[in-house]
């Protein structure tokens, strides 16, 4: 991610440079498409992770279904009631994706991202000013 990062302000940066000289309009084409792809990756990734969180949060309902069904037939032991406990543990507790508690990798993420980039890149060019 970081790495994406600094790649995606470098190539936003020469673009934004290079949209004031004049040159190829192949080598334009290029960085457009680098960032075109940049952006698609992020999409991509933070889609990945919001759908697994989304996904991993529905086990306890599918845990909780699977003890009403023997809870009806009053067929009820030791072991479905531990799956009760861990049903209820699931319920009271969400799946969160984060990168070591600085942020969450969910849809704020991308807003995040590009407020970010943004920054970076209202910065860089008030240096280059």
């Amino acid at each position: 991610m970081v790495l994406w990062f600094g790649n995606f302000i470098t190539t936003l940066y020469t673009l934004i440079l290079m949209l004031n000289a004049s040159l190829q309009l192949r080598f334009m084409f290029s960085l457009w498409c680098n960032v075109f792809c940049y952006l698609l990756w992020l999409l991509m990734i933070v889609c990945i992770y919001s759908r697994t969180q989304a996904e991993a949060n529905k086990t306890a309902t599918y845990i909780h279904e699977i003890w009403n069904q023997h809870s009806q037939k009053k067929d009820l032991n030791e072991e479905l009631r531990h799956l009760q406990l861990i049903a209820c543990r699931f319920l009271n507790t969400k799946l969160i994706f984060n990168a070591k508690n600085f942020f969450r990798l969910d849809e704020t993420f991308f807003h995040v991202i590009i407020t970010a980039v943004v920054t970076y890149l209202i910065i860089l060019i008030q240096f280059r000013t």
